[in-house]
Parts: structure tokens; sequence; C-alpha cells
């Protein structure tokens, strides 16, 4: 009887409840250009890596986490992510500390667009959140925004800063329940 129970309670629960999260490390360089460290036992690359290759890391179920630092964004485009659902980008850490202008507060996990023009584009996606980020020297002109979501529904942005940039910061284009705190753009 207790066997039919275990099953019968198994069947009921969603298969969402048993699927895995991917986790990738963003590793900065530290002040001597030296690449830091990675946690014991994880994936670890720097950024470059990973947006060289956004089909296969920024896919759904995926927690991508920049380490604190710097990390230096060398595309010219906008990294274009479609059709996931749980994704999440997430700094390491801390926040709030001073900007760059004294009313601007940051975290210490900082994305520098080294060619000037990048930054993140999501389209027809669910469930993506944003924390702890703080973006500079990004965006271009016209729609390509640093931040440019289209057709999200479930859209978190929380402790995030965009400074600095060449046009918009944040662009949010039919999207649905979307919360965004803590943030200065």
């Amino acid at each position: 009887m207790a066997a039919l129970l275990v099953l019968l309670l198994l069947l009921a629960v969603s298969s969402t409840a048993f699927t895995t999260t991917d986790v990738y490390y963003v590793t900065a360089d530290d002040a001597a250009g030296h690449e830091q460290s990675c946690p014991p036992h994880q994936i670890c690359h720097n950024l470059s890596y990973y947006i060289s290759q956004p089909d296969y890391y920024f896919t759904s179920d995926t927690t991508i986490i920049f380490l604190e630092g710097e990390h230096s964004f060398d595309r010219e485009d906008l990294v274009h992510v479609s059709n996931v659902h749980n994704l999440t980008l997430k700094g390491q850490g801390q926040w709030p500390v001073a900007g760059a202008e004294e009313t601007v507060m940051q975290s210490t996990v900082i994305i520098n667009c080294t060619r000037g023009r990048g930054g993140f584009y999501f389209d027809t996606s669910h469930n993506i959140t944003v924390e702890g980020l703080t973006v500079v020297n990004c965006g271009g002109l016209g729609n390509k925004a640093v931040m440019y979501f289209d057709t999200v529904q479930n859209l978190i942005l929380y402790k995030n800063s965009i400074q600095h940039m060449t046009g918009c910061g944040l662009f949010i284009f039919n999207c649905a329940i979307v919360l965004i705190t803590h943030c200065a753009y």
C-alpha cells in the first residue's frame, strides 16, 4: 500500500520538478590581468568563451553565475537568446557600491564592452532573471539596447546597473509580468 501511495505521489508531481539546472561560472580577470580561480568542481570560462557559443550555454534551465570582478564583452553585436525558459544571469558580488556617478549604485560584477556596441537580446522566452550585474560602455544606436527583451513572459531585473552606454540601456517590448527593482539605468 505504501509503495502505491508513493507511486501516486510521484505521478502527481509535475515533471518540471525533476528538471536539472546547468550551472556555469564566468571568471573575471583580477587587477594583475590573471583569470580568477574557479570554484571547486565547477565549469568556468571567461565571458568571451560563453558569448561565442550562446546557443550552447544560454539555454533553458541554466544559471550563469558571474564571479566578482570585471568581465570583458568583446563582441560588437548583441548576444541573441531565443526560445528559452528558466534562464538566470546572476552576479556573485556585492551590491550596492558607489558607481561611476555619485547617485548610481552598482554591483561589483562589471561587464565592460570592449568593442562598444554589445549587449543581450532575449526574445520569445519565459522566466528570465538578470540579477546583480553592472554593464558599462555597451549598447548601440537605434534598437540596439544593452538589454533588449522582446516577447518575454516573467522577466525579473534585480539589482542591475547600466552605465555609460550609447543609445538605449533597456528596451522591453511586448513582455508580460515584468519586475524591475533596485536597478539604475
